[in-house]
């Protein structure tokens, strides 16, 4: 359960449940890929979205956030019951209690370590972009790239200091492509930015 305070519209909740869940979904589906209980037929669809996406561009993102809910096992699947606005309020959310925890644990040590995080991930931001990787798809990065072992190194470190689980399973979902693995961390970073600010606030708390 999530509690609520303050006031809320539809728009506040939508940007704050939509940035939220793609946390979720995310680490739903690093470790449902390793999860002994789910099927090949699913894991080779967790596989694909990974592989499959340029990371080339905005809708890219959208897109790769968007196919997560149907690639999961349904029982992980996100499902709101009851809502509550009037302060203090709360939403009910249903789904897999493990990914909860995992959700809420990455975003609390966000919230205690974003002002080293925001420093990290501007300063790699901008040396992707002035090299002109942050065009580049995914797929076009080569092994031979000089800046490989840099980009590697610099998206696991963003990534640890972000307390990303199964950090070796999302970088095994992109097939060893480090410019996919830290196009996708600096896309959790934006994402756990915006979702976390509602909990900095005082708006959101975990229940």
């Amino acid at each position: 359960m999530l509690t609520v305070d303050g006031e809320w519209d539809m728009p506040d909740f939508g940007e704050f449940y939509s940035k939220y869940s793609d946390v979720y979904y995310f680490l739903s589906a690093s470790h449902s890929f390793t999860d002994e209980t789910v099927d090949l037929e699913k894991k080779k669809a967790i596989k694909k979205t990974f592989v499959h996406t340029p990371f080339k561009g905005g809708f890219s993102y959208v897109h790769f956030y968007g196919m997560l809910p149907a690639v999961v096992p349904r029982s992980e699947r996100l499902r709101m019951d009851k809502i509550k606005y009037e302060s203090p309020g709360y939403v009910n959310v249903n789904g897999d209690a493990e990914t909860f925890l995992e959700t809420k644990s990455i975003i609390k040590s966000f919230l205690e370590n974003r002002i080293v995080l925001r420093k990290l991930y501007s300063d790699f931001y901008d040396f992707l972009s002035k090299r002109r990787y942050l065009a580049m798809a995914a797929e076009d990065f080569l092994p031979a790239d000089v800046s490989f072992a840099y980009i590697d190194g610099t998206a696991t470190s963003l990534a640890e200091k972000m307390s990303l689980p199964n950090i070796d399973i999302s970088k095994s979902l992109t097939e060893g492509n480090p410019l996919a693995f830290a196009k996708i961390v600096l896309s959790l970073y934006r994402r756990l930015d915006d979702a976390s600010k509602f909990f900095a606030q005082g708006r959101m708390n975990f229940g």
